[in-house]
């Protein structure tokens, strides 16, 4: 009998004993549907991972002395007896005194601010309100490497310096969409040399444009970058009253992109403990994804753990199944030797059922698993989907477990002496 008069014959012997191979395929479906599913679950996680790590978020770290207050927000530091005007404040010379340091592995260090949408107008000049429009954007208060964070190309005129800083200079930088809507291409007046409110415009700068809106703590959205107005850190846009250089909110580091982030947390968290005794935090979307990343991973493994324990279970309880299957066939198995089958054809007919039987599982396990993921992304927001390679070990394990839960009742059947058969009719 060939491999197809096999495959045939079990088709119609899984038929013919529908109860007992629906049983079998459940057991490895369900199994299988389980195993894979956190394969797959385990895998979103990782790929969620890999983005956060390519995320710009992912390598930029907030010095800060406010705590988490655990509820989206941060709270001044209170300690003891301390009162507000007491607690530690971060200076610009807190700043300066980072970047002298120069901490391994630390790209970028910056300052920035920013405030919500105004009515941007630069009066008489071009005389475009953009509030009017539904646009309003936001002044971004920043030292120069900010641009050097986003990577942004000038388009005309310069960025303004280090100096400029420190001395509050009544300069500003405009994003290129912006500067085009005030100065349209083929107007007269250009933005180089107008003023915004009381500041000079000094250059246009673009930022690579981005699909998405995506908040960066430290650097904005990122999809309205170019709609943004850049003003020296201390310098103030109205003229009402002088920014104080003694008070800044926060100081942002970047982490090199081949550095180890874990390490270079690490170097800067010693330079803080050593500096300001613990009275400085470190923020960062890195400390709190990596846990919950790490957490969720853990999880996984674990679920996956009992996943394969009761997949073995199932395995057993199959186990179980094709020996009374057997034992149900036995006038059957003892008339096709007395025939002239061989203990070797009957052996083979029936681990080849067993294959069968575990394709079949795997394929509906596949499918429950497919199903369940699906439904599971909705509610965790994480894209789960079935690789190609978690497809071919899923039916690679539903065919070693027909083969490995099948070979012994298979034995089992070879062995039938076809003469205690007829005694035991």
């Amino acid at each position: 009998m060939g491999i197809i008069e096999m495959f045939q014959f079990s088709f119609k012997q899984i038929r013919k004993h529908f109860l007992e191979s629906f049983l079998i395929i459940c057991g490895i479906a369900l199994g299988i549907a389980v195993v894979t599913g956190v394969i797959g679950l385990t895998e979103g996680y990782e790929r969620q991972f890999v983005e956060y790590v390519n995320s710009p978020s992912f390598r930029i770290f907030q010095l800060t002395t406010m705590i988490d207050t655990g509820e989206g927000g941060l709270k001044n530091l209170r300690r003891g007896g301390i009162i507000e005007e007491e607690r530690l404040k971060l200076t610009y010379d807190d700043y300066l005194k980072l970047r002298e340091a120069d901490i391994p592995g630390i790209e970028y260090i910056w300052l920035s601010s920013f405030v919500k949408g105004q009515s941007l107008d630069l009066g008489t000049q071009v005389g475009i309100d953009l509030s009017a429009e539904g646009n309003m954007e936001k002044i971004v208060f920043v030292t120069p490497e900010y641009f050097k964070v986003i990577e942004a190309e000038i388009e005309m005129g310069s960025v303004f310096a280090e100096h400029d800083v420190s001395e509050a200079s009544e300069v500003t930088v405009m994003g290129k969409s912006l500067a085009q809507a005030f100065y349209p291409p083929g107007y007269d007046v250009k933005p180089i040399g107008s003023t915004y409110q009381r500041l000079q415009i000094i250059g246009v700068v673009n930022f690579k444009p981005i699909d998405r809106v995506n908040v960066v703590e430290g650097i904005g959205e990122l999809g309205r970058i170019n709609r943004y107005v850049f003003v020296p850190y201390f310098t103030d846009v109205q003229g009402k009253e002088s920014r104080t250089t003694d008070n800044v909110n926060c100081i942002y580091v970047t982490v090199a992109k081949n550095e180890n982030v874990q390490t270079v947390y690490g170097r800067l968290k010693r330079y803080l403990d050593d500096n300001y005794a613990g009275q400085v935090y470190i923020k960062g979307d890195y400390l709190q994804k990596n846990r919950v990343s790490k957490s969720n991973v853990l999880i996984s493994k674990v679920i996956g753990f009992f996943a394969i324990a009761g997949l073995l279970i199932a395995s057993i309880n199959i186990l179980n199944l094709m020996l009374a299957r057997i034992l149900r066939r036995n006038k059957y198995i003892g008339l096709s030797v007395a025939l002239g089958a061989s203990k070797l054809d009957i052996f083979k007919l029936f681990l080849v059922e067993s294959v069968l039987l575990g394709l079949l599982g795997s394929i509906i396990g596949l499918g429950l698993a497919y199903g369940g993921l699906v439904v599971l992304s909705q509610f965790i927001q994480i894209p789960l989907y079935l690789s190609l390679m978690t497809v071919f070990v899923a039916i690679g394990l539903a065919i070693f477990t027909g083969v490995a839960f099948g070979l012994y009742p298979a034995y089992q059947a070879s062995q039938i002496n076809p003469v205690d058969v007829i005694k035991g009719e």
